[in-house]
C-alpha cells in the first residue's frame, strides 16, 4: 500500500480490517481476500478480489481513472463512514 501511495498521491489508500469493521461492507458479502474497493465520490468504480501484487493494483487503477460505468453493489457510504471514524479518533 505506501509503495502504491506514493505512485498515486492524488489518490487516499486505505487499508481497513472488515473483521475491526464490519459497518464498511453492510450488507456486502465479502467471500475473499484481499477485497478492493475503488471508489471516486460516492460512486463504487470497483469490488472485488485482486491477487496482493502491486503492479496488478496499479494497473487496476489505472483502469478506472478512465470513465466507465458505476458497479452496483450493496455497500453503505465508505468513503463517510471512514470520514467520521477518522473524526472520531
Amino acid at each position: 500500500m505506501d509503495a502504491l501511495s506514493s505512485r498515486h498521491p492524488d489518490i487516499s489508500f486505505v487499508w481497513a480490517d472488515i473483521e475491526d469493521y464490519p459497518d464498511l461492507v453492510g450488507d456486502e458479502d465479502i467471500e475473499n481476500f484481499p477485497t478492493i474497493l475503488i471508489q471516486h465520490g460516492d460512486t463504487v468504480r470497483f469490488l472485488g478480489t485482486v491477487l496482493p501484487h502491486p503492479e496488478h493494483l496499479d494497473r487496476l487503477i489505472e483502469a478506472m481513472r478512465s470513465p466507465g460505468k458505476p458497479q452496483q453493489t450493496a455497500l453503505p457510504d465508505v468513503r463517510g463512514l471512514l470520514r467520521e471514524m477518522a473524526q472520531a479518533d
